[in-house]
């Protein structure tokens, strides 16, 4: 137990064979305790080098040999958990993202899609006679009521309702029931 003392005191003194004396005595079993904490044996190996960085530069004070071993298992043990804490972290951050991503995805492609059938179901309009076609771009593009599409193109409400319902049903042969579909059910 002498012995251990000496490599101890000679530690913080900074004598770098007894560092190095040190380093082979405690590498291989630090690696393999590290291991068991984290998955990969580089990190692993990685962790342990940093442990003796700190060590080396420090050249701290330990009274016995089981002082410095305990420094070096506990250290590398919260080496270990400090890298688990950062993957996780970088995996919720990645969760995250990927999760903004696929919404935004979703917005950009419905945005897209909901485009392309209201310019089909737009054109599909302007082609209808010109009654028919004023009083249904009010009721979609506008958004106004069978009351309020009246009032406007100064129509009785009766008329705005068959002029509706005969420009729905010549939209309907002429753009495709899918189109029609998707988009009642993309419609907010």
């Amino acid at each position: 137990m002498e012995a251990n003392t000496v490599y101890v005191k000679t530690i913080d003194i900074g004598q770098e064979s007894v560092f190095e004396a040190m380093y082979l005595r405690f590498y291989s079993p630090l690696c393999y305790f590290a291991s068991k904490y984290v998955i990969d044996n580089n990190d692993a190996e990685d962790l342990v080098g940093t442990v003796f960085t700190k060590l080396w530069r420090d050249k701290g004070y330990y009274d016995s040999f089981d002082h410095l071993r305990n420094f070096l298992y506990k250290a590398t043990y919260n080496a270990c958990l400090n890298h688990l804490r950062g993957i996780q972290r970088s995996l919720q951050h990645k969760k995250r993202f990927a999760e903004e991503l696929s919404e935004v995805g979703e917005d950009y492609w419905s945005g897209v899609i909901r485009a392309e059938l209201i310019t089909k179901i737009f054109d599909a309009i302007d082609r209808l006679p010109q009654h028919y076609a004023n009083v249904l771009r009010l009721a979609f593009a506008e958004e106004l009521k069978n009351e309020e599409i009246a009032e406007r193109l100064n129509l009785s409400l009766q008329t705005v309702k068959n002029y509706k319902s005969s420009g729905l049903e010549m939209l309907r042969k002429r753009i495709s029931p899918i189109a029609l579909f998707l988009l009642t059910i993309m419609m907010p």
